[in-house]
C-alpha cells in the first residue's frame, strides 16, 4: 500500500501538469479534441486521488506500522473513528486530503461548466489543474508531506497515538469541514477566472458560481462553529475563540466568502457588483491559500499549526503567482467588468449590500493586521512580539453592532430608491419591540453600552426578518388559499434564496447574542476544595464528594465528583476528569458543562493534591452560550436552504 499510494501521488502529478498542457492547448488552438484530453487528464486526476486516499485508510485501519505517518498519528489502543480522523491529523494526510477534495471538486465543477458555459470550461480546467498539481508536488518534493513514506529501521509494535487535544469527535468533523470550505472556494476563483479569460458572460457561469460560493462559506462555516464548540468543551478556559492565527486564518475566508456571496446575490438579481464579485472571489481564494500556509509555516504560535517553516518558500511563491495572475486577468479584462448598472440610491436595498460588504472586509483586514503585526514587528525589531487577544475584541465589536444594524435594515429597504413613507413605518414597527427591549435592560440594571446596544439591535433584527416572513406568510394564504402551514411551507420552498438568506440572517444575529451574553456576564471563580468543602458560583454550589482513579489500555483518568445545588436544591453532578497518556507523556483536561437555555456551568479540574484529597477547580457560569450553537444551527439551516437546487423544469419536445 506505501507503494501504490506513493506511485498514485507521482501520477498524480503527471496527469495535473498533462492535463494543464492539453487545457492550454485547447485555449490556445480552439481545439476542442485538446480540450476533451484535458477533462480526461481530470477525471485520471480524481480517479488516482481517489485510489491514493484509500491507499492511506487501508493503512491507518490496520494499522500498518511500517508506515512511518500511521505509527506517528495511531496507535493499536486508538478507537476506530480516531484511527480514521487520524488520515487528516497530521501534516502530510491533510495535504493528502485537500488534493482529494481538489480533485473531486475540479471533475464535478467542470461536468457542470461543460453543460452550463462550454466555452469557458478549458480555462476553469487550467486554473483548476494548476491548483492541483501545485498540492500534488507539494506532497512530492516537500519536507513531511508524503503519506506514504516508509519506517526507517525496525517495525515498531505499536504507534505513538494521537495527540490528546484531537481525541474528541470534533476532530472526525472540524478539519473536514474546513476543507470543504477552503477547496469549495477555490472553483468560484477557477470559475471566475475562466470566464473572464473565456469572455463568457457572466449569465452562463453565475450558477456555478453562486453554487460553490454557497457551498464554499456554508462548510467553511460549519467548520468554524465546530471548532469553537470542541475548543469550548476541550481546552479548559472557559472560552471557544481566543483569536488563535490558525483560528483567525479560517475567520477571514469566511468573511470575503459572506461577502462574495451577498455580491454574487446582486450579480444573479440586479445585473450589478461584477467588479465586487471579481475580487471578492479573487481574495477569497488568496486567503484559504494563506490560512493553509499559516497553519503548516510556522510563522504564528498556535495549539493548531503544523510549524514546519520549509513550506514557507512553496507557499509564498504560490501566492505570488496566483496574485500576480489573477492581476493579470482582472486588469486584461478590465473593460469587462464594467457593471451595466449603477447604484440608483445611497439608502436603498442595493446600497445596503454595498455597506455590508464593506463592513466585513474593513473587518477581515482588522483581524489580518492582527495576524499578520507580530510576525512583520518581530522581523523589524528582531524580538519577538506578541498582540493582546483583546485588540481584536476591541476593533471587530463595533463593527459587528454596525453589521447587526445593516442586517435588520436591509429587508426594510425597496429595491433603486426609498419609499420614504413606508420605510419610516417598518421602522417604526421594528424599533419599538427593540427600544422596548432597551428599557428592560437599563430597568436591571444593565450599563454596558455594547451590550446594551448589541441586545437591542438584535431583537430590531429579528423583528424585521420576522415581518418579512410574516408579510411573505400572510400573501401566499391568501394568493393560494391555504392553511396556515402549507402557506408557510410553500413560501420558503418557492423562494428558498430569499427566506434561507433571511434565516441565515437570524441564525447570525442569535450567534451574536450568544457571544455577548456569554462576554458580558460571565462569572469565573477557582478554588481549592477538600472533600466536603463548597465552591459557590454565581446560584450554584459545588459540593466536592471525591475523587476516583480509572485505568483504561492508554490512559488514567482522575475523575472528581461534585453535587451541584441551586437555591438549596440537588440538581445534578458534574465530573471533570484529568487524564493522563501513557505513550505521549501527556496530561490533559476534559471539562464538563450542564448546559440550559440560561447558560452554562462550566467545570474544569485544574489539579488534584495526593489521592484527591483536595482538588483545584475553575468553575464558570456562561450566561446564554448555548444559544451561539442554536444560532449555528439555524445559519446552516438557513445556508442548506439557499444552497437546495431549485426543480429543473421540464420541456417537452414537439410532436
Amino acid at each position: 500500500m506505501n507503494l501504490l499510494g506513493y506511485v498514485c501521488l507521482i501520477l498524480v502529478s503527471i496527469a495535473c501538469l498533462g492535463g494543464l498542457a492539453l487545457a492550454l492547448a485547447a485555449i490556445v488552438r480552439r481545439s476542442d479534441e485538446a480540450a476533451r484530453s484535458a477533462f480526461l487528464a481530470v477525471h485520471a486526476v480524481a480517479a488516482l486521488a481517489v485510489l491514493a486516499s484509500l491507499s492511506l485508510v487501508v493503512l491507518l485501519v490496520t494499522r500498518d506500522f511500517s508506515n512511518y505517518y500511521v505509527y506517528s498519528y495511531t496507535a493499536r489502543s486508538l478507537p476506530f473513528a480516531y484511527t480514521l480522523s487520524a488520515f487528516w491529523a497530521g501534516n502530510a494526510g491533510s495535504l493528502l486530503l485537500w488534493l482529494l477534495l481538489m480533485a473531486v471538486f475540479s471533475l464535478v465543477v467542470l461536468r457542470q461548466l461543460r453543460r452550463e458555459a462550454p466555452s469557458s470550461a478549458p480555462h476553469a480546467a487550467a486554473v483548476l489543474l494548476a491548483i492541483t498539481a501545485f498540492f500534488a508536488l507539494l506532497m512530492l518534493f516537500g519536507n513531511d508531506s508524503n503519506p506514504f513514506l516508509r519506517q526507517p529501521g525496525a517495525i515498531p509494535a505499536d504507534g505513538r497515538g494521537m495527540n490528546p487535544m484531537l481525541q474528541h469527535p470534533g476532530m472526525v468533523i472540524h478539519p473536514v469541514a474546513l476543507y470543504l470550505g477552503y477547496v469549495g472556494l477555490a472553483v468560484p476563483f477557477a470559475v471566475i477566472m475562466g470566464g473572464l479569460l473565456a469572455r463568457s458572460p457572466s449569465s452562463a457561469w453565475l450558477p456555478a458560481l453562486r453554487r460553490w460560493s454557497l457551498l464554499g462559506w456554508l462548510f467553511l462555516g460549519i467548520g468554524n462553529l465546530v471548532g469553537a464548540w470542541w475548543a469550548y468543551v476541550t481546552l479548559g478556559w472557559g472560552g471557544y475563540w481566543a483569536w488563535d492565527p490558525v483560528e483567525n486564518a479560517s475567520l477571514m475566508p469566511w468573511l470575503t466568502a459572506t461577502a462574495l456571496v451577498h455580491s454574487v446575490a446582486m450579480l444573479r438579481r440586479r445585473q450589478m457588483f461584477l467588479g465586487w464579485t471579481v475580487l471578492l472571489a479573487v481574495f477569497t481564494f488568496l486567503l484559504t491559500i494563506f490560512g493553509t500556509f499559516l497553519t503548516r509555516s510556522g510563522i504564528a504560535a498556535s495549539v493548531h499549526a503544523f510549524s514546519d517553516n520549509t513550506f514557507i518558500p512553496w507557499f509564498t511563491i504560490f501566492l505570488l503567482a496566483a496574485l500576480l495572475f489573477s492581476v493579470v486577468v482582472i486588469l486584461y479584462r478590465r473593460s469587462d467588468l464594467r457593471s451595466g448598472k449603477r447604484l440608483d440610491h445611497l439608502v436603498s436595498r442595493e446600497s445596503s449590500f454595498l455597506y455590508t460588504n464593506v463592513v466585513l472586509l474593513v473587518i477581515t483586514f482588522v483581524v489580518l493586521w492582527g495576524v499578520v503585526f507580530p510576525t512583520v514587528a518581530g522581523a523589524l525589531h528582531g524580538a519577538e512580539v506578541g498582540l493582546d487577544p483583546n485588540f481584536f475584541t476591541v476593533a471587530t465589536v463595533p463593527l459587528a453592532l454596525v453589521l447587526m444594524l445593516l442586517i435588520g435594515l436591509c429587508p426594510l429597504l425597496p429595491w433603486r430608491g426609498t419609499d420614504t413613507p413606508r420605510l419610516l413605518k417598518d421602522v417604526a414597527w421594528t424599533a419599538t419591540p427593540a427600544i422596548v427591549v432597551l428599557v428592560v435592560l437599563l430597568a436591571v440594571g444593565i450599563r454596558k453600552p455594547y451590550t446594551l446596544l448589541s441586545f437591542t439591535l438584535a431583537t430590531f433584527t429579528a423583528v424585521s426578518v420576522a415581518l418579512q416572513y410574516g408579510r411573505g406568510w400572510r400573501s401566499r394564504r391568501r394568493a393560494a388559499g391555504v392553511g396556515w402551514l402549507r402557506a408557510f411551507g410553500g413560501l420558503v420552498w418557492n423562494n428558498r434564496s430569499r427566506y434561507g438568506g433571511f434565516l441565515v440572517h437570524l441564525g447570525v444575529i442569535v450567534v451574536l447574542v450568544g457571544i455577548t451574553g456569554s462576554y458580558a456576564f460571565k462569572q469565573v471563580v477557582d478554588g481549592e476544595l477538600a472533600q466536603g468543602e463548597v465552591l459557590e458560583v454565581g446560584r450554584f454550589e459545588l459540593t466536592y464528594d471525591g475523587l476516583t482513579v480509572e485505568d483504561a489500555p492508554d490512559k488514567q483518568l482522575a475523575r472528581a465528583t461534585f453535587t451541584v445545588r441551586h437555591g438549596g436544591q440537588v440538581v445534578g453532578e458534574v465530573d471533570p476528569v484529568k487524564e493522563y497518556y501513557y505513550a505521549s507523556d501527556q496530561v490533559w483536561t476534559r471539562v464538563d458543562v450542564r448546559s440550559n437555555l440560561a447558560g452554562d456551568l462550566y467545570v474544569a479540574l485544574l489539579a488534584f493534591q495526593g489521592t484527591g484529597e483536595s482538588v483545584s477547580i475553575r468553575a464558570e457560569i456562561n450566561p446564554l452560550v448555548g444559544w451561539l450553537w442554536i444560532g449555528g444551527g439555524v445559519l446552516v439551516a438557513g445556508g442548506l436552504i439557499a444552497l437546495w437546487p431549485a426543480r429543473r423544469s421540464r420541456v417537452r419536445a414537439p410532436s
